[in-house]
């Protein structure tokens, strides 16, 4: 199963309250450089909050560093949010620059470009005086400007080390040595930061992650749950970050065999990753796959929700028929989650190895996934009938095609009795 990787991301930015605008700058254009908007979003704003301290409120630097935070929630399309920041920034260097400078022509055609976004005809009518502009755009709320460090600079440091080596050791698969250290980093940012600090939310799913991975599934799904209360009063975490959530959840749910509440987070994630990170992103992409993998493992068409019709065929890596029914007297089969596991991280390397077209390598591991899809969902599941479809092509490709006749009937047989069950199950 895709692994949701933002979700386990710490979110700096309220760790550095000290640092220089100019740092805070270039770390900010660093995560924007690399694609991470969410991230770069409250280093912006500190930015903002610095220079308008510093330099003034209508000085020509702030009305650079609102149209970068613009920029920011205009690649996650965050229009209503990129606007006022435009206008303001506009604002200011029609009076410092003038109206003819490229800095004045270049925040005209990008308030421009975020009204045809928006589906706009038209610019709004000349924005007051920056003076009387900027006095009227209220200071940043402690929900919107990540808080001050509370506590000596040190544990603050040692808390982003710690951090930082428990997702290294998380990434090397040693979650065991991992646990105890984001655990210390967690106590350190529960004593600096506010109760509904994004960043603590973010820490949450890290430690939870943690659990799930060393299977202590019941220590994981009330940090995620506090972390989901936490993200849902963050109006600038109602996509990116929040979707990812609610989409390890289900993830979670799903491995224990709640599937009605894993369908139920998956409806709230898809829309709010699609929102955050766009339709074609991989994140995007990782949610249809294991919401409608989730729906066909139960038998259920994908296609009787309208989140994944027409889309989830695209993103799966083999296409079951649809409806998967079995056969009327197979015996009802639970697979646990540790099969599940399995057979998902099986299916990743088989879709890797035929996609480099590795026959010969991918030959076994879809021997081990045939076996396992027998044990977890019975002989005569149309899972069955797709793999035996799999195996059947690797061997036509090893030039072994008597071994391949009998897997694709034996297939066939099974494509045909549940055809009986239900005329709808396609060929």
């Amino acid at each position: 199963m895709k692994k949701f990787l933002l979700a386990l991301m710490l979110l700096t930015s309220a760790l550095h309250a000290e640092e220089s605008s100019d740092d805070l700058n270039r770390r900010m254009m660093q995560l924007y450089g690399e694609g991470q908007y969410e991230q770069a979003i409250p280093l912006a704003q500190q930015v903002v909050a610095a220079l308008e301290k510093t330099v003034g409120p209508g000085s020509r630097e702030v009305a650079s560093a609102l149209n970068n935070e613009a920029e920011l929630y205009n690649k996650l399309h965050r229009y209503a949010e990129a606007e006022p920041l435009y206008k303001r920034s506009l604002a200011i260097r029609q009076a410092v620059l003038g109206p003819d400078h490229p800095d004045t022509v270049k925040s005209l055609n990008r308030l421009a470009e975020l009204y045809h976004a928006e589906g706009k005809d038209k610019l709004p009518p000349p924005s007051p005086p920056p003076q009387q502009q900027a006095m009227q755009r209220p200071m940043p709320s402690p929900q919107t400007r990540p808080a001050g460090p509370s506590v000596a600079q040190q544990d603050y440091q040692k808390a982003i080390e710690l951090n930082k080596q428990a997702n290294e050791l998380a990434a090397q698969g040693k979650a065991a040595e991992a646990l105890p250290l984001a655990s210390q980093a967690l106590a350190i940012f529960e004593k600096a930061l506010p109760g509904d600090n994004a960043n603590l939310a973010i820490l949450l799913g890290n430690l939870a992650h943690l659990y799930i991975e060393l299977n202590t599934v019941d220590k994981a799904e009330p940090l995620y749950k506090r972390a989901i209360a936490i993200l849902e009063k963050q109006p600038a975490a109602r996509e990116g970050n929040l979707g990812l959530m609610y989409a390890n959840l289900a993830d979670l749910n799903e491995r224990q065999q709640h599937h009605a509440e894993a369908e139920a987070y998956y409806r709230k994630s898809l829309p709010l990753v699609e929102k955050g990170f766009g339709p074609d992103h991989s994140n995007t992409a990782a949610v249809i796959t294991n919401f409608a993998d989730l729906l066909r493992m139960q038998g259920k068409d994908p296609d009787s929700e309208p989140e994944l019709k027409g889309r989830w065929q695209k993103t799966a890596r083999f296409s079951l028929p649809k409806p998967r029914n079995s056969v009327p007297d197979a015996p009802a089969i639970q697979p646990s989650g540790a099969d599940f596991d399995k057979s998902r991280q099986l299916d990743g390397q088989l879709y890797d190895l035929l996609g480099q077209k590795k026959y010969a390598e991918a030959l076994p591991v879809a021997l081990d996934q045939q076996a396992l899809l027998e044990k977890m969902y019975g002989a005569s599941n149309l899972a069955v009938a797709v793999n035996l479809d799999t195996l059947a092509s690797i061997y036509k490709a090893l030039g072994r095609d008597k071994e391949a006749e009998p897997l694709a009937k034996r297939s066939q047989l099974i494509r045909d009795a549940n055809r009986a069950v239900d005329p709808q199950v396609n060929r």
